[in-house]
């Protein structure tokens, strides 16, 4: 019994689950500024990427608030973006009644690039009233 007690225990009193819960710990903690660092420090994807996504579904957005209500469109497909051709950046808005409070309109835009693996999704949504005057 005390043979086995021993070899399961390291060197620095801690057992073999302490260390895996102490490192399990300090991974989550320690994985959003690895992965923060691997977005730009990995040439896998452009870091101007997110960025130019980021403008892109701004626009997408603002073109969808300044369209008449009787002209909009409850939900749209996926759909490539004019002059984002060469990183493959899809966009598409969603119009919603807003869940909890009647009377608002939810403006969801949302844009994608990437691999299948890889793919990228950035959304911004608003919540827009339509006055009667």
């Amino acid at each position: 019994m005390n043979g086995y007690r021993r070899s399961i225990v390291m060197r620095s009193g801690h057992t073999a689950l302490q260390w895996a819960l102490m490192f399990g710990i300090l991974t989550f903690l320690l994985l959003p500024f690895v992965q923060l660092w691997s977005i730009e420090a990995i040439p896998l994807f452009a870091s101007d990427d997110h960025r130019r996504a980021a403008v892109a579904l701004e626009n997408l957005l603002s073109e969808a608030q300044s369209r008449p209500f009787s002209e909009s469109i409850p939900k749209t497909e996926f759909r490539l973006i004019p002059g984002y051709e060469n990183m493959g950046l899809e966009g598409r808005i969603e119009i919603l009644p807003h869940p909890d409070i009647s009377g608002l309109t939810l403006m969801r835009a949302q844009v994608r690039w990437g691999f299948i693996m890889f793919r990228r999704l950035l959304s911004l949504e608003v919540a827009v009233t339509q006055t009667h005057l």
